[in-house]
């Protein structure tokens, strides 16, 4: 009898999660409705219920924390100006995680590619004396 009673139980735990993450979906979806009209309110909401995890989850891509969070932010601005063209097909949360993570590895990439063009960059200058630039100069470039 007890062990008909501990199934019972679990099921009923496994419904209530699967009925909290639709209506966590649903009040999501209704939200960026409201976002999408202009409401600014409802987009500060949006902003401060998922900025944290947002982070965190583009810290695991990239090395420096401010880093993570200036992907995240310039992603909410551009849904904020983006907002009226915007259509979400999958839930809201799903849809702001993939894109964080989409200008993550952008952001991997423009890093790689920047550092590629500094170290071809150097290389020409140490293989090519007569392009070598005075003192002052080059410690300017350095800098930069």
């Amino acid at each position: 009898m007890e062990v008909v009673s501990l199934r019972r139980n679990a099921g009923l735990k496994t419904y209530d999660s699967k009925l909290k993450t639709k209506l966590v979906q649903v009040i999501d979806n209704q939200i960026f409705t409201a976002v999408k009209t202009g409401d600014e309110r409802a987009y500060e909401q949006l902003f401060r219920a998922f900025y944290p995890r947002l982070c965190a989850f583009a810290a695991t891509f990239v090395s420096d924390r401010d880093e993570a969070e200036e992907i995240v932010q310039t992603m909410f601005v551009k849904i904020w100006e983006q907002r009226e063209t915007l259509d979400i097909t999958t839930s809201v949360q799903a849809y702001l995680f993939r894109a964080v993570r989409n200008a993550s590895f952008n952001h991997l990439k423009k890093t790689q590619r920047q550092d590629a063009y500094k170290a071809q960059n150097l290389e020409h200058i140490d293989q090519n004396p007569s392009v070598q630039p005075d003192h002052a100069t080059h410690a300017d470039l350095t800098e930069r």
